[in-house]
């Protein structure tokens, strides 16, 4: 696929994404607060699906991810309260449909989920949602290469968002909240 073919897929998919993102904002005036949360290793316990050398399809692997009950307790509780909750992960576009059963068969409510191409591109529905004027929680991990053994960061999407006026749960709060769970 050419690289011009390939932008052009990824601009009118981020595009869909940012219309259905605004028709949610505007479909509940009465929630003032969006929680947008990254699935893998945030709710997701992702990483070790990519060390145990069974070759299967990307989405297949991701409906088979176990669920950390921390985070997932905290989506269920904040989605009750009338909270918005979107998840916004970065995943192939063709895995849109099995996250979405994963979603659903591990009980976690949501009202949409976006796909990124890029880690950074989440930072723009977050520039939109507070551009609506709604309050935003974001958490996510913000982290990759935990299968290689040694956590690396997105640093500058990181700096970002912590310039961002919105509350940010990054690594050490989803670590407390999952920790805060498995303990009782």
């Amino acid at each position: 696929m050419s690289k011009w073919i390939k932008e052009l897929i990824i601009e009118s998919v981020r595009r869909f994404f940012i219309l259905r993102l605004g028709v949610l904002a505007r479909s509940r005036p009465g929630s003032r607060t969006v929680y947008v949360v990254d699935i893998d290793n945030t709710l997701a316990h992702t990483w070790p699906s990519l060390c145990d050398g069974y070759i299967r399809t990307e989405a297949s692997r991701y409906e088979t991810l176990s669920i950390f009950r921390g985070m997932r307790q905290l989506v269920v509780e904040q989605a009750a309260a009338g909270h918005l909750v979107v998840f916004v992960s970065a995943r192939s576009y063709h895995c849109y449909f099995s996250t979405m059963r994963w979603l659903r068969a591990c009980g976690v409510p949501f009202d949409q989920l976006i796909l990124v191409y890029r880690v950074s591109e989440k930072i723009g529905f977050i520039d939109l949602l507070i551009a609506k004027g709604l309050n935003v929680v974001y958490i996510d991990d913000l982290s990759y290469n935990h299968e290689a053994g040694e956590v690396r960061f997105y640093e500058e999407t990181i700096r970002r968002v912590r310039n961002m006026p919105i509350r940010y749960f990054g690594l050490a709060e989803i670590e407390a909240i999952n920790d805060s769970i498995a303990r009782t």
